[in-house]
């Protein structure tokens, strides 16, 4: 029977794909179209970019990059969805040590002008994400790390306090910053070794050592559904447009990929969720098996690595066939993180380059509710910290300000721009900021076939 049912709902994927690609063309048209169950989405907001200017709080990106530069590329480039990080103890914090909640105004204010400058350089797409946390005081981790969760089952009394915290954490973000609807309130939860997840005691780069504080992935999942809904619960609450974007998923192209997804799923359907306990022990809010109150956006990260090929394909298709099984068919889809790292190789950039539109089409053709893709980065990182893997350096569609070129697109960045505003469009602008720009932004400087 369950064979039977998986074929159906593989014909159903079809159907599905084959009606998307007759609406939407295979390609971005600029188009809101409505797909499976109704669900809408808009396929001009198909490029889109992960970066964050070189003086916000978070480390991970190498000086030089001002907003200016940031926004100037991105309306050059014609990008329309941008994914920020703002990690929630960037812009709230505690009142001393008591459980009240307060807004950090010069770093609130410093995110205000940065979405306000990405506005005014029409990106549509603002999607905004924090996997860190604000404990209640009485359960601060030790050792200190950000990516502690209570265990629902030895200690529900900490689990619901942190879950009643996270809650009103997003309650006050959706509160201050109502230009932003897209809300992705954790990352790669799903991660093997833990990281967002973990139990206290976890340590960074802890090693094996690490291991007894690791959840099972069905725990997990069951904790990120608990996350979502109650981050759901927040940003609704002040606008009931605003859209819950599931957490990017780790990616394999393998079938187990779509392992943890299904076991996501299955959580919400089992009845228990979402966790809600008063000090008895006795169950306050109602059980809730409806996917739309936990995410409206499905989201996974399709990471290849080397050219896309057939198994990388089908390992999307399998993840998004268990959205379908499970009645989210059609739901809207990003993949809010996704490219190479060259590893600074001159021939692995230009496959890099030509890989991009073949990805693209490909993800297009057989993915109906697609509306986005966010590539992984949009600058290099050169200056990782000790303990950063060297594979992160590269990941750039254009190289970083600190090295020798300056900031020059590599053939990612050109085939990308070709993709999204035509063969014939020229590259001149993209090489602005290089270290030397005589002779650059020539238009036949895109990756050939090798």
């Amino acid at each position: 029977m369950k064979r039977i049912i998986k074929i159906i709902c593989a014909l159903a994927l079809a159907l599905t794909i084959a009606l998307g690609c007759v609406a939407c063309g295979g390609g971005s048209n600029g188009e809101t179209q409505k797909t499976g169950l109704g669900y809408e989405v808009d396929r001009s907001k198909m490029f889109g970019i992960c970066v964050l200017p070189s003086d916000f709080p978070t480390s991970s990106k190498d000086p030089g990059i001002t907003t200016e530069i940031v926004c100037d590329l991105i309306q050059t480039m014609n990008i329309k969805s941008v994914r920020v990080w703002m990690h929630i103890p960037y812009v709230l914090e505690r009142v001393g040590y008591t459980n009240e909640l307060r807004l950090k105004e010069s770093t609130v204010q410093v995110y205000h002008d940065y979405f306000a400058a990405l506005d005014e350089a029409s990106v549509e797409n603002i999607l905004v994400m924090s996997h860190q946390y604000l404990y209640p005081v009485e359960m601060i981790p030790q050792p200190t790390y950000n990516g502690v969760v209570p265990d629902p089952v030895t200690d529900p009394v900490a689990y619901q306090a942190f879950l009643d915290m996270f809650r009103n954490c997003y309650d006050m973000l959706a509160e201050e910053f109502p230009e932003i609807t897209l809300w992705e309130p954790n990352n790669e939860t799903d991660h093997p070794s833990g990281t967002t997840i973990v139990r206290e005691g976890y340590v960074q780069g802890g090693g094996e050592a690490n291991d007894p504080y690791l959840y099972s992935m069905t725990d997990v999942a069951r904790i990120t559904a608990d996350l979502c809904y109650y981050a759901n619960l927040g940003i609704k609450k002040h606008n009931p447009e605003n859209e819950l974007v599931m957490p990017g998923l780790v990616f394999s192209s393998t079938a187990a990929s779509a392992i943890f997804i299904d076991l996501l799923y299955e959580q919400i359907e089992s009845g228990e969720l979402p966790f809600s306990e008063d000090a008895d022990g006795n169950r306050v809010l109602p059980a809730d098996t409806n996917t739309d109150n936990y995410f409206n956006v499905l989201n996974w990260h399709p990471y290849a690595n080397v050219q896309p090929n057939d198994d990388w394909l089908q390992a999307n298709i399998d993840m998004y066939n268990v959205a379908v099984e499970h009645g989210d068919g059609g739901k809207k889809l990003f993949l809010s993180e996704f490219g190479w790292y060259d590893s600074f190789d001159e021939t692995r950039q230009n496959n890099i380059g030509l890989w991009y539109p073949e990805a693209l089409d490909l993800l297009q053709e057989n993915l109906p509710s697609l509306e986005a893709v966010y590539c992984f980065r949009m600058f290099n990182w050169t200056t990782t910290g000790e303990g950063v893997k060297d594979m992160e350096k590269t990941f750039g569609i254009f190289t970083s300000p600190v090295e020798e070129s300056g900031i020059t697109p590599k053939p990612a960045a050109l085939s990308l721009f070709k993709y999204f505003n035509g063969d014939n469009a020229d590259t001149s602008e993209l090489y602005k900021y290089a270290a030397d720009t005589a002779g650059g932004g020539s238009s036949e400087e895109t990756p050939e076939n090798p």
